[in-house]
């Protein structure tokens, strides 16, 4: 057999999109779960034919020619306004993760006849707990895929399945915006007639094995959970905080501390390799508004990119499903730090060249590389070998145990006294 998607996953360049299996033409390709918590193509070696399309299109080893030509800076892309806003729908804006903006869009789309699905995602209500992205026209269906999910989706994998002649829109996180414009820059068909993307701010997702570890930290048994959301407001308001429910009902929380300290822990190597925060090839992209809002029950920033996006919003306002108010992009820059961004991308693609790995290639112009001279690898050396450690585990047990030692040396590492050590040390060298 010849080379496919396959050689991404060992290489770990694997985004787990799902871009592969929409546009494999002879079906061979599934994604799985790995014993590692990452979601990876499986391909069937008696169906494949080894044609390449799938390496082709693949967004996790690189974005075809020039489509950051068309955006400006690659870190920020093209915006023809900003804004920052919420659902005027009270009920939606109160199981919304941040203003029930993305909720909020796909509802007037599909209520003004503009699309016939909506791609989404959602977290069913049993022990798996592991999304399940759909192409829906059902608005309970939309709504109960709210708020995001900060682990592996095959999202991609299921515009195979579009009706063909179809208008779509999808909610997707860089990578899978990166898959379709792959797909288009290469000429692939798919079975939609046309595509408006919704993006989403991304920092990173975590392995599936952070919700295994939120859910043991609970204190709930495992066996016992129906129900998992990243970002609650129930408890404590906007941001939120990680909610685990049970099948009697009840509501357990997990501080939103917890969750961010273990982000280190769980995050994958090609989250470290991404610098698409902004995902700038979508047409809006929709993200907390951190510095903007403080209110608790939330509020989103919004970057319309295209002007389809801005007529979208401009009319969803007018039809009362959203109100906004205009900002300037350079402050959504700034909050969003974009030019810490730049830094650490640059610095983690050298760190990863120095471990003599193959990297994606995005096309980048070197003028939006970060100037690193004054920076140590040494630390980004230090994550994307812990990830690469941490996946190569088959063992849960061992696995478990690494990320307790990791965590316990994490924490100590953020006390005050140990900081201003470090400081203090870095500085006499």
């Amino acid at each position: 057999m010849g080379r496919n998607v396959s050689e991404v996953a060992a290489n770990e360049l694997c985004t787990g999109c799902g871009t592969c299996v929409a546009f494999c033409p002879q079906d061979a390709i599934r994604m799985v779960e790995t014993r590692a918590g990452l979601l990876v193509p499986q391909v069937e070696r008696e169906r494949c034919n080894s044609c390449g399309v799938c390496l082709r299109v693949c967004p996790g080893v690189r974005l075809e020619s020039g489509l950051l030509m068309s955006c400006g800076d690659a870190f920020k892309g093209e915006v023809a306004a900003a804004f920052v806003g919420k659902a005027t729908d009270k009920q939606l804006l109160a199981g919304a993760q941040s203003g029930g903006i993305v909720t909020s869009l796909l509802k007037y789309l599909l209520h003004s006849g503009q699309i016939d699905k909506a791609l989404v995602t959602t977290m069913p209500d049993n022990q798996a707990l592991r999304p399940v992205p759909m192409a829906t026209d059902d608005l309970e269906q939309v709504m109960r895929a709210r708020g995001s999910k900060y682990c592996p989706t095959g999202l991609n994998a299921v515009l195979k399945d579009v009706p063909k002649g179809s208008r779509l829109a999808m909610v997707s996180l860089a990578c899978h915006t990166h898959g379709v414009c792959n797909a288009r820059r290469l000429g692939l068909k798919m079975p939609a007639e046309s595509v408006f993307i919704i993006g989403l701010v991304c920092d990173r997702m975590m392995t599936f094995h952070a919700i295994d570890h939120l859910v043991e930290s609970s204190g709930v048994n495992a066996a016992d959970v129906s129900g998992f959301e990243y970002r609650s407001k129930v408890w404590r308001g906007w941001p939120g905080d990680v909610c685990i429910r049970t099948r009697s009902g009840a509501n357990h929380f997990v501080p939103k501390e917890t969750r961010m300290l273990i982000k280190d822990a769980f995050t994958p190597v090609r989250c470290r390799l991404c610098f698409d925060k902004l995902n700038v090839l979508a047409d809006v992209v929709v993200g907390d508004a951190y510095g903007f809002c403080a209110d608790k029950e939330g509020a989103s920033v919004v970057l319309a990119r295209t002007p389809k996006a801005m007529e979208v919003l401009s009319a969803a306002q007018a039809a009362r499903f959203i109100d906004l108010r205009a900002i300037e992009p350079r402050d959504v820059f700034e909050r969003q730090r974009i030019d810490r961004r730049r830094l650490d991308w640059t610095c983690y693609m050298a760190a990863w060249e120095k471990m003599g790995r193959p990297a994606p290639d995005f096309g980048m112009d070197r003028k939006w590389l970060a100037d690193r001279s004054r920076a140590s690898i040494r630390p980004y050396l230090r994550r994307l070998k812990w990830a690469s450690r941490l996946a190569a585990l088959k063992d849960k047990r061992r696995q478990k145990r690494a990320v307790k030692r990791h965590l316990f040396l994490l924490g100590i590492s953020r006390l005050p006294v140990v900081k201003s050590l470090v400081k203090r040390l870095v500085r006499r060298v």
